[in-house]
């Protein structure tokens, strides 16, 4: 075998947010039949994901579940340009009945009898997004933001969060333990949880607190040829749909 065809053959290492699982599985499937290459998925919190390769670990791809970790490694000399190709929102879903309005949503999120939860911040991009959307709850209440922030459990994403059984969201798995009534977390997880754990309501949050939640992809440096089209099969019309499909939107 000659040194090309060992490159094309090469072993592609992609470290990815964990909310990106269903959907990358289906691009690396659909990627692999059409190709001889072999791809290796490492999901987790991209904070967490993002030190590893910072301390030297190797990955050719690494999507993220914000901006700032990519950018972080840009700024270490360990990526170039850093693209957003996929959205999502949050959430608030769980054990509760459906809100009418704004002001209910808000109560459900205050209400004492109700344990709520959230992922890590720093670790997991969704608790930094969670807390955003907590100080932006002073828009509908003043005062509340500090209040939820010291109610909340966060209780995934984390470094030393308990990881689930195989199969099982960790959000969901919260639900069997019976840890927490309402979680503040992506749309995506939302429908996954609902799907496996079922009598979970899901409300969508008011624009006024609602925030922008973007995925972005940044090429490592020593990303290969055959990394660089599996990036182009993820930002292709049909990696959109995939993604589409699995709740997400599209920048």
């Amino acid at each position: 075998m000659n040194n090309r065809n060992k490159h094309f053959c090469k072993n592609i290492k992609i470290f990815a947010a964990g909310s990106l699982k269903s959907p990358l599985r289906q691009i690396v499937d659909e990627y692999s039949q059409v190709s001889n290459v072999s791809v290796d998925l490492e999901l987790g919190p991209s904070g967490i994901l993002k030190n590893r390769i910072m301390a030297g670990e190797r990955a050719d791809l690494f999507l993220s579940a914000n901006h700032a970790h990519a950018r972080e490694l840009m700024v270490h000399g360990r990526t170039g340009e850093v693209i957003a190709f996929a959205t999502n929102e949050l959430c608030l879903f769980g054990r509760f009945a459906p809100c009418g309005d704004d002001e209910q949503l808000l109560a459900v999120m205050l209400d004492e009898t109700l344990r709520l939860a959230t992922s890590t911040p720093g670790d997991d991009p969704g608790g930094d997004y969670a807390f955003e959307v907590f100080k932006r709850a002073d828009f509908l209440k003043p005062g509340v933001s500090a209040i939820l922030a010291a109610k909340s459990k966060q209780l995934v994403g984390g470094k030393d969060s308990t990881a689930p059984p195989p199969g099982i969201h960790a959000v969901a798995q919260l639900f069997f333990n019976d840890e927490t009534d309402i979680f503040l977390g992506y749309y995506t997880s939302a429908l996954i949880v609902r799907e496996q754990v079922g009598n979970i309501h899901i409300e969508k949050l008011p624009k006024q607190i609602a925030c922008k939640t973007e995925y972005t992809m940044a090429r490592l440096s020593s990303t290969s040829l055959e990394a660089e089209k599996i990036a182009s099969f993820i930002l292709s019309s049909r990696g959109g749909e995939i993604l589409q499909q699995h709740g997400f939107g599209l920048p």
